[in-house]
């Protein structure tokens, strides 16, 4: 119940956030283009963004950006996340996380497209960089002293969308194109990691890492999963993650930006340490006397979750050139 309004509260704030500056636009084209009806028409303001003023478009952008960043699970809008990551059943967990968040962060996309000619240089890039940086720095002390499974993968996700946010805040190809394989890399990853996380919460039904200590040892095809799964999302090779990281970190500090290059790296390397811990936990031996009641697991979502890790290690050694290209096109298209 408290994960559920927690959800509706937060989201229904900050929806009436971002359409306080989708007004704030509205009103902006308006005084531009006083004769057209069409000032919420994507080509209209496609055509009329650069002549918009300049505090309406900080004001529109401020607004969007707390907004849609309460339903992207942006730091310090993000307290809603865990709860209701946590507690809701393991499909919505996956989808919360892989389209959900997804859907949000598009929109601030495409409305920073259309305000950052006006807004001025750098000021929307720079608010992408401070709450993607941010949020990877609130989550990540969350991640190192959390014992409950479901919220240290949620406490990922928020980690997660902010480093897709600090990716297209950089203004390069370079660092868009790495925030979007990020994008697809990380629905995968943490699709795969909430499917493992339920079968193992609904097998020992607890969701307490002390209370699954030793279950990846006692259930050798689910510990693979989720040894593979964990060092996929903490962005080791070969896995896309890896990927998509180096790319992000590589047009940080091509832009000249080292310090929060070295910020974010030092940061990935406490979460690092974190899911090392919790994975180490759950591959110790565990005692004949603590086994789980059911030894079976079911094989079918088994090895449909294990699928996942097949695009996920594909990804992370060869991008096929039609994703490429697409990829490619859609940076540019967001410059």
């Amino acid at each position: 119940l408290e994960a559920a309004w927690k959800f509706i509260f937060l989201s229904s704030v900050g929806i009436a956030f971002a359409l306080l500056g989708i007004i704030f636009l509205h009103y902006a084209a308006s005084l531009v283009a006083p004769e057209t009806l069409e000032t919420l028409d994507w080509a209209t303001l496609k055509r009329i963004a650069p002549e918009l003023s300049p505090a309406l478009a900080r004001l529109a952008f401020i607004f969007i950006l707390i907004g849609y960043g309460t339903k992207t699970g942006l730091a310090p809008m993000h307290t809603w996340l865990p709860d209701a990551h946590s507690q809701a059943p393991t499909p919505v967990s996956a989808l919360l996380s892989g389209a959900l968040l997804n859907t949000a962060l598009y929109a601030i996309l495409r409305l920073a497209q259309l305000l950052a000619p006006a807004a001025g240089e750098g000021y929307v890039p720079q608010l992408l960089q401070l709450f993607g940086l941010l949020s990877v720095a609130v989550a990540t002390p969350f991640i190192l002293v959390q014992q409950d499974l479901k919220r240290l993968l949620a406490y990922s996700s928020i980690e997660h969308m902010g480093l897709i946010t600090f990716g297209l805040g950089l203004a390069s190809d370079l660092g868009r194109y790495g925030a979007l394989f990020h994008i697809l890399n990380h629905s995968l990853a943490k699709a795969l990691m909430f499917f493992a996380a339920g079968l193992l919460v609904q097998h020992y039904g607890s969701r307490q890492l002390l209370k699954l200590r030793g279950a990846a040892s006692s259930l050798p095809p689910l510990g693979f999963i989720l040894a593979a799964g964990t060092l996929a999302l903490i962005g080791l090779p070969p896995f896309g993650l890896f990927s998509s990281e180096f790319l992000m970190i590589r047009a940080a500090l091509a832009s000249g930006q080292v310090f929060q290059a070295g910020a974010l790296l030092f940061l990935l390397l406490c979460i690092f340490a974190g899911f090392i811990y919790a994975l180490g936990v759950l591959s110790q031996r565990r005692e004949r006397s603590e086994a789980a009641p059911h030894p079976r697991l079911p094989r079918l979502a088994l090895a449909t979750t294990a699928l996942v890790l097949v695009p996920l290690l594909v990804l992370g050694v060869y991008v096929p050139q039609p994703l490429n290209s697409l990829l490619s096109k859609i940076a540019a298209l967001l410059g």
